[in-house]
C-alpha cells in the first residue's frame, strides 16, 4: 500500500475483506468495470476497496453509496455470496448482484437493511445466506441470496434480543455444516456456542446451544472455527491453543512446532475454502516486542502438520489474513474470519 499509494492509509485497521465479481467506475475509462475488491477498513470509520490487481482504491467512504454515507456510520466489510456482494456496516448490510449476475454497474449501495449488523459475519454454504450479529438488537441475523435480511428463527430457542449477551466469535465449519457462533457474557465471564444449521429456504435449525463455562476455551481470547479439515473450534488461552470438538465437545491442547520461548500468540486462523482451497494452513500468529511472525502449517485432522511451510516476519501487529485472486470473478465464497 505504501508503495502504491506513497504513504499507509489513515487509521488503526479493524478488519480486512475479499469480494469479487464487484463492480465500479473506471476513472481513467469513465466506464463500468468490474474486479475483485481488497477492502480494509479502519476503527476511525474509513473504508479503502481497492482493485486486487493493483491495490488502486476504488470505493471509499465517499462513493461507496448512492447518498452520503451517515457520519456515524462504521464500515466493516465488503463480501461475497453465491450470487452478490454485501456491504456490512453499523447501519446494517446492503447488497447488490455481483457482474457475472448483470452488468457491470457503478458498484455503489443503496438502502441498507431493517437490521443492523456488527463485524461478525460468516457464509453458510448449505442456504448460500450469510448470518451475522446484530449489536444493536443483540440478535442473530440472515441475510439471503438476494439481500433480504431477517431474525434467524427456531422456535425452540431464543436468538433474537439476548441483550445481556454479546459476539465473541462468527464462523462457518464444512465438515458439519454449521454456521458458529460464539457468544459472551457483557463482562466476559462467559460464552457460549451457538451451531446452526439452515437450508436453501432460509429454514434454520439450533444444532446445539452450549454454555462453555466447563471448558477451558471459555476464558480465551481469541477465537477462530476450522473451516474444512475437522469440526473443531481454536481458542487462546493463556498463551496456549486449545481445539474444541464441534461434535463431542471435548477440548485439547494444540501445540505448533517452531514456537520460540517469549512470544506470545495473538493471532490464529484457517482460510481455507472457495478458490484457495489449496492453502488449507492454521497460520498461528506470534508477537514478541514490536515484532511479529506468521506461521503457516499444513493441517491433519484440523491439527498443525509438522513444522511450518510457510514463516513471515516483520514489525507491527497481525491484524488479518486473507488469500485473494486478480481473476475478476470466480463462483466461489472466501471465508470471512480475519
Amino acid at each position: 500500500i505504501t508503495t502504491v499509494h506513497g504513504q499507509p492509509f489513515n487509521g488503526k485497521p479493524q478488519n480486512l475483506s475479499v469480494a469479487t465479481g464487484h463492480s465500479y467506475i473506471d476513472t481513467e475509462t469513465n466506464e463500468m468495470a468490474s474486479a475483485t475488491l481488497v477492502t480494509v477498513t479502519t476503527q476511525d470509520g474509513h473504508i479503502y476497496a481497492m482493485r486486487s490487481s493493483d491495490l488502486n482504491v476504488v470505493h471509499d467512504r465517499q462513493t461507496l453509496l448512492f447518498v452520503p454515507m451517515e457520519a456515524d456510520e462504521q464500515p466493516y466489510r465488503i463480501v461475497s455470496g453465491s450470487w452478490g456482494n454485501y456491504y456490512v456496516s453499523s447501519n446494517g448490510i446492503r447488497f447488490q448482484y455481483t457482474s457475472s449476475m448483470s452488468l457491470s454497474t457503478s458498484g455503489k449501495y443503496g438502502l441498507e437493511s431493517v437490521m443492523k449488523a456488527s463485524p461478525y459475519v460468516c457464509y453458510d454454504e448449505g442456504s448460500s445466506n450469510i448470518f451475522f450479529w446484530d449489536a444493536e438488537s443483540h440478535s442473530i441475523g440472515q441475510c439471503d441470496y438476494n439481500g433480504a435480511t431477517t431474525v434467524a428463527q427456531d422456535e425452540r430457542y431464543k436468538l433474537s434480543g439476548l441483550v445481556r449477551m454479546t459476539c465473541a466469535a462468527a464462523g462457518y465449519n464444512a465438515m458439519t455444516g454449521n454456521i458458529v457462533f460464539v457468544l459472551s457474557s457483557l463482562d466476559g465471564s462467559q460464552r457460549q456456542l451457538v451451531l446452526l444449521s439452515a437450508s436453501f429456504t432460509g429454514g434454520v435449525e439450533v444444532q446445539a446451544m452450549r454454555a462453555l463455562t466447563v471448558n477451558k476455551i471459555n476464558r480465551a481470547s481469541l477465537f477462530s472455527v476450522c473451516y474444512s479439515s475437522a469440526a473443531l473450534l481454536y481458542g487462546v488461552v493463556d498463551n496456549k491453543i486449545y481445539g474444541l470438538d464441534l461434535t463431542s465437545f471435548t477440548e485439547q491442547v494444540i501445540t505448533p512446532r517452531g514456537l520460540d520461548e517469549g512470544e506470545q500468540i495473538v493471532y490464529i486462523s484457517n482460510q481455507s475454502g472457495g478458490y484457495v482451497a489449496d492453502h488449507d494452513y492454521l497460520v498461528v500468529g506470534t508477537q514478541q516486542g514490536t515484532r511479529y511472525t506468521l506461521r503457516f502449517y499444513n493441517m491433519l485432522g484440523g491439527l498443525p502438520d509438522g513444522e511450518p511451510v510457510v514463516t513471515l516476519s516483520s514489525t507491527g501487529s497481525p491484524r488479518a489474513i486473507h488469500y485473494t485472486t486478480q481473476q475478476t470473478f470466480a463462483f466461489s465464497v472466501i471465508p470471512y474470519q480475519d
